[in-house]
């Protein structure tokens, strides 16, 4: 995480999320978020203007923007790609423009805050 750098996150093909804390006591993830969509998770970016958001990207081409103070669903999903999204990365200076690059060779950019 941009904002804690004990913070991290994870995803995987199984399609689940987790947040872990280094320095927890537990040794186990402190949140996990329920993928109710079951697809595999290819790309998880903190938010580097909002410390409680981060974006995922997922299989079958969408993007999905989660909040950790909420973790049994995403706030807002969106198309982004044909086939699966690849990468994702928050523009350094813009706040709420996400860019995405997906195995169909494109590279999108998308306001988080009203979905265009």
């Amino acid at each position: 995480s941009y904002h804690n750098p004990n913070v991290f996150f994870s995803g995987s093909v199984d399609a689940k999320m987790y947040m872990w804390d280094i320095l927890s006591d537990q040794k186990k993830n402190v949140l996990d978020f329920v993928n109710t969509s079951r697809l595999k998770i290819k790309h998880i970016m903190c938010n580097p203007h909002n410390a409680n958001e981060f974006a995922a990207g997922y299989g079958d081409g969408t993007v999905h923007i989660w909040d950790i103070r909420h973790n049994l669903r995403s706030l807002t999903f969106y198309q982004a790609h044909l086939g699966e999204t690849m990468y994702l990365n928050w523009h350094p200076q813009i706040p709420n423009i996400l860019l995405s690059g997906g195995q169909d060779c494109k590279i999108k950019a998308q306001n988080t805050e009203n979905n265009t």
